[in-house]
């Protein structure tokens, strides 16, 4: 192999492991953006539940998780319109994408 070419395929392996370590520290940017919004998300819908005066104890105990703005409701509430609720509040948070409501109404 001629030195010339050698030069140029050494430049090219270069040029390519640095467009993947671009690309690569654009995905973990793009992640912890994410991360970023889903725990502002979490927060608020928590913030919503805790000032909502008229839900029940329990429903202000609910586990609000949310991954990639899907968020997921767990925990018992006092009745169907608290689930209702719970889960409106969710949905007109910025940046929800969906909602998995799989609160339980707790029986009288």
């Amino acid at each position: 192999m001629h030195l010339s070419s050698a030069l140029a395929l050494a430049t090219l392996l270069s040029l390519s492991a640095c467009k993947d370590s671009v690309a690569s520290a654009a995905g973990t940017a793009q992640s912890s953006q994410s991360v970023s919004d889903d725990l502002r998300i979490t927060q608020e819908i928590q913030q919503r539940i805790a000032e909502k005066g008229e839900l029940s104890e329990d429903a202000r105990k609910i586990e609000v998780t949310t991954e990639n703005g899907l968020v997921a409701l767990r925990g018992k509430v006092a009745s169907v319109v608290e689930r209702n609720t719970v889960e409106t509040i969710a949905t007109t948070v910025a940046g929800v994408t969906r909602v998995d409501n799989r609160l339980e109404v707790k029986p009288d």
